[in-house]
């Protein structure tokens, strides 16, 4: 900077942290509908390979042409081809903990595939999935408005997209975020990122 004098941040505490995590919360809300009456074979197919609503969740994202591709939450698919059966399948395959199903479903086939799409997912997205979903443009049921206690892990795509994470942070919290210091910013999507855990 100009004379030497060098940027001063502002504190990052759990005042800064609460209000951005408020922020940003009251943003997803905005972005992400809530369930449609009306379930899409999508949502039957990926319902047919986990029919249970507990931690287990897969997204299906059926092509016009080719195979469907499904998506687990699940690391490993030698386990998930073993408990679910799944045949006749492209799987999507990454190696991310705690990455939701249709957050691997979003960075593996691609947003520019996706987009004006549907994906069927055996359960309703939650909170943050839902808002990013709508971001990429991709069609889904709903979301139920929570997060889920196995937590949740930001997708390639938002991260790496521009303009992608601030219209996520939203109109409010896009400043307060990019004020704080490099640091401070780590921080501060790693407490959002956990705030989800609910």
């Amino acid at each position: 900077m100009a004379g030497g004098l060098r940027r001063r941040f502002p504190a990052y505490n759990q005042t800064y942290r609460d209000n951005f995590i408020a922020a940003v919360r009251t943003n997803l809300t905005a972005l992400s509908p809530t369930a449609k009456a009306v379930i899409h074979p999508s949502d039957q197919a990926a319902r047919a390979i986990v029919p249970k609503n507990d931690l287990n969740c897969c997204a299906v994202y059926a092509p016009a042409v080719g195979l469907p591709w499904v998506a687990f939450n699940q690391n490993e698919w030698r386990q998930a081809d073993l408990q679910f059966g799944v045949g006749g399948y492209n799987k999507v395959s990454l190696t991310t903990a705690q990455l939701h199903c249709e957050m691997r479903m979003l960075d593996f086939v691609g947003q520019a595939t996706l987009a004006g799409n549907y994906v069927g997912i055996s359960k309703l997205c939650c909170l943050p999935c839902g808002a990013v979903l709508a971001l990429a443009g991709v069609n889904r049921r709903g979301c139920h408005g929570k997060g889920y206690e196995t937590g949740w892990q930001y997708p390639q795509w938002l991260l790496n997209t521009p303009g992608a994470l601030q219209a996520f942070l939203g109109a409010v919290a896009w400043p307060m975020y990019t004020d704080l210091s490099p640091e401070s910013q780590r921080q501060c999507l790693s407490d959002l990122r956990i705030s989800f855990k609910e």
